[in-house]
């Protein structure tokens, strides 16, 4: 069902390897899956 995710999180992942703060790397993902961050109060 959800390979195509799974495997574009992987080569993100590859991509990605060189991030030291994980904030910018969830970052990255959220932007490269087009998914929009909801802010909770």
């Amino acid at each position: 069902m959800f390979i195509p995710a799974t495997t574009s999180l992987k080569s993100l992942s590859e991509k990605l390897f060189g991030f030291r703060i994980f904030e910018n790397f969830k970052t990255r993902i959220l932007i490269a899956l087009n998914i929009k961050k909801e802010r909770t109060i």
